[in-house]
């Protein structure tokens, strides 16, 4: 790694702009807020030292990326597109944007000269090992740090939590990673097949544990973005209940578990609905749920005193996951109606395959050609993900090609 330290101006940092990637995968994300944006303006009007720019040599579209200095130069740059305005420590330039300074006070800012380190010939782990030390300045949060890390395990979460649709129809604020930590939770809890601890730790484990060996198009990663696109559905309506972290790992291993045993697809308003009620009826008493104990309330009562305190204490260990999951379901599964279990058996046995086969005359139901045993598809007429058993007179013999095409609609 070849580390060389050059004098660029603001100026310079600024017709650059193009060909800086200020983002990387381990950087974090904006954060600086506009006092932080002003001040650093202010010093730079006022002649003070500012630390050092980190800037990793790059292949196009970009010359460097950012290794350390994202928010000064975010900053630098907002402010030369009038994105805010100095604040009151400039004295006679406060509220004034860029393009209402004068040519003299322009060039003050323009020609500060800014130290950069240019890191030439290093690997991804020497920079991310360099961006960690730092940061001891400013500490990175736990979810920060794990997407400073590399890997299959990394890339799947961050990839969910940049780009899927579900996490914009939350209330939940993608300050610092929020996103990606509750990919990262939902991912640790599909791994092992319901709840478990999903502490800062936990996950950190996970992604040492799995980062090299994480399969992003294997069962767990399909599952997770099947459950996550479900939730979408649900919460397309935005519903200004889902605006904690709790509420929505709950809902999320709610829909997890019941995706599976009973035929949700088609329900998600009456899931909608459901969050949206239980969250009523939470919000109602959560002052003082102590209420709920009272001789002369129902068993219901005692359950949603539970699950509030299972919320109110520490959300991410795996037995208050499990005892929030337990009423959650129990009230989801009492609640709805016409809920429909699915049949345990998922296949129909060989010996149902040759009932079904000679009693449809070994023809295909759909486009009505002669097939042969080894060749038919044996068919749930009532799709079994929307409850239809798993048995003769729910069956129907069908060729390969129409059933990939009843399977695609």
């Amino acid at each position: 790694m070849d580390i060389k330290p050059k004098e660029w101006s603001v100026y310079q940092i600024i017709e650059r702009k193009e060909k800086i990637n200020p983002q990387p995968q381990y950087q974090r994300t904006p954060v600086w807020s506009d006092k932080k944006k002003q001040l650093l303006i202010d010093s730079i009007l006022r002649r003070y030292d500012l630390p050092k720019f980190y800037l990793r040599s790059s292949d196009d579209p970009y010359e460097h990326e950012v290794v350390d200095g994202q928010q000064r130069l975010r900053a630098i740059w907002e402010f030369r597109n009038d994105q805010y305005s100095l604040g009151k420590e400039s004295d006679d330039l406060s509220g004034k944007k860029w393009s209402e300074l004068s040519s003299d006070e322009k060039d003050k800012i323009g020609t500060f000269p800014l130290t950069i380190v240019e890191i030439k010939g290093a690997s991804n782990e020497e920079v991310e090992k360099l961006f960690s030390r730092l940061q001891e300045g400013v500490v990175l949060n736990p979810a920060e740090k794990r997407n400073a890390m590399s890997g299959g395990m990394r890339d799947f979460v961050a990839t969910l939590g940049e780009k899927h649709p579900v996490f914009p129809l939350t209330h939940i604020k993608n300050k610092r990673f929020a996103w990606h930590n509750l990919a990262a939770i939902v991912t640790c809890l599909e791994k092992a097949g319901g709840p478990t601890d999903v502490k800062a730790k936990n996950l950190y484990e996970m992604y040492d544990r799995s980062n090299q060996t994480f399969d992003a198009n294997g069962t767990i990663a399909r599952t997770v973005k099947r459950n996550l696109n479900y939730a979408a559905k649900v919460l397309e309506n935005r519903p200004p209940e889902m605006n904690i972290k709790w509420g929505f790992v709950d809902l999320y291993l709610l829909i997890s578990k019941t995706y599976d045993s009973y035929a949700i697809r088609g329900r998600e308003a009456d899931l909608a609905n459901f969050y949206i009620a239980f969250e009523k009826e939470r919000k109602q008493v959560i002052s003082d749920h102590s209420q709920l104990l009272a001789s002369d309330r129902d068993s219901w009562a005692k359950d949603l005193y539970d699950y509030i305190e299972a919320f109110n204490r520490s959300g991410g260990t795996e037995g208050n996951i499990k005892e929030r999951h337990r009423v959650y379901k129990s009230r989801f599964i009492r609640d709805t109606q016409d809920l429909i279990p699915k049949d345990d058996q998922r296949t129909f046995t060989e010996d149902q395959r040759i009932v079904i086969w000679r009693r449809d005359n070994k023809t295909c139901q759909e486009c009505n050609n002669r097939i042969e045993f080894d060749e038919m598809e044996a068919d749930h007429i009532i799709p079994h993900s929307r409850g239809g058993e798993t048995n003769i007179e729910n069956a129907q013999a069908l060729c390969r090609q129409c059933n990939a095409r009843k399977g695609s609609n």
